[in-house]
């Protein structure tokens, strides 16, 4: 008996196009249509088989021993259960792209923030909580990140609507980072590592149902990253980057992991505007896209502005990009309307 490749779009576990819903930023930015809507057209899009929803810790939890989703939460699983695609979320710690503090408030007056030695000039992130990371190694912290994640596994470990969960990782957007600062918030980095790995091993513990996705970020920061990467592998869960600069590192964890791990990968990608057609002129487009493709699983990230502006005039292009991600290689990623991103 042999296999006949199928002309249609085929959902596979580990596989296929994601759409974001939502980034660095929260609440969703909607271009001025609801919620409702705003969800709607990036869901239904045909190509699509994943859905992203990415938020922060103080959004979904204000007391201890409760989480207390949004409204835009729960239409984002809704709406993703009617056109029968399944769901992958991260709870950002921290978040540059967020005025106020990750920890919920119940926390702010028992684990302080530590300021970060360096500067980074950016106009978009100039909020007055400056650039601070807490104390993670505290006990009251540490308390409170495992109810975190006992709750959120308790709800959505094995959850059938759930494909994958993002990793907890240090710094800015839970990435593994805290660039382009040189310090991190802990006494040394013997601590900063031990307590990393305790964190990871939390997650381990709780969600062993559902994948988690590592980030392979290199350890700027000097937090333990690349023993997380290790124990990720070890337990046969996943692995995803959100940038690479040229960084051997990243590459080769993704390119010669096991077959059985999938990879998700974000990477700049045109939206099909004359003046923005330039695919692949970005610092990490074909890298990443090699080094993923070089896999098994893989999962690909196409935004909204794509799928209006470039795939009504080339159709069998976004065709062919969704034909080549049907069988067993790594995961993808639809964005929200202000940018567009390619997952391989």
């Amino acid at each position: 008996m042999t296999t006949t490749a199928s002309k249609e779009i085929v959902p596979n576990f580990g596989m296929g196009l994601t759409v974001y819903v939502s980034g660095d930023y929260w609440p969703m930015r909607t271009g001025g249509n609801s919620v409702e809507k705003y969800l709607e057209d990036l869901i239904k899009i045909p190509f699509v088989q994943k859905v992203y929803i990415r938020l922060n810790w103080c959004n979904i939890q204000s007391q201890p021993g409760k989480l207390e989703f949004p409204e835009a939460w729960k239409q984002a699983f809704a709406i993703a259960k009617k056109y029968g695609k399944r769901v992958a979320f991260r709870v950002m710690l921290e978040n540059p792209d967020y005025p106020d503090p990750g920890m919920p408030k119940f926390l702010l007056e028992k684990v302080p923030y530590v300021t970060l030695k360096g500067e980074w000039r950016t106009k978009d992130r100039n909020y007055p909580k400056g650039f601070k990371m807490p104390r993670y190694d505290l006990p009251a912290y540490q308390a409170a990140f495992t109810e975190l994640n006992e709750m959120l596994a308790n709800e959505f470990n094995g959850h059938p609507d759930v494909e994958y969960v993002d990793a907890f990782m240090y710094g800015f957007w839970g990435e593994g980072h805290t660039w382009p600062f040189t310090s991190h918030p802990f006494p040394d980095d013997a601590t900063a590592e031990k307590t990393w790995i305790k964190m990871f091993e939390i997650q381990l513990r709780c969600w062993t149902k559902t994948p988690l996705a590592t980030n392979t970020q290199p350890d700027w920061s000097r937090v333990g990253n690349s023993e997380l990467i290790a124990r990720t592998i070890r337990s046969n869960n996943w692995l995803r980057t959100d940038s690479i600069f040229i960084e051997n590192e990243q590459i080769e964890a993704l390119s010669n992991r096991p077959s059985w791990i999938a990879a998700i990968s974000e990477v700049g990608m045109t939206t099909g505007r004359h003046q923005r057609f330039a695919y692949g002129s970005g610092r990490d487009g074909e890298r990443k896209y090699y080094s993923a493709r070089n896999g098994h699983r893989r999962q690909l990230l196409v935004g909204v502005e794509l799928a209006q502006h470039f795939g009504a005039p080339h159709p069998e292009l976004l065709r062919k990009i969704s034909d080549t991600d049907r069988y067993p290689r790594p995961l993808h990623r639809v964005s929200y309307p202000s940018r567009m991103d390619l997952v391989v």
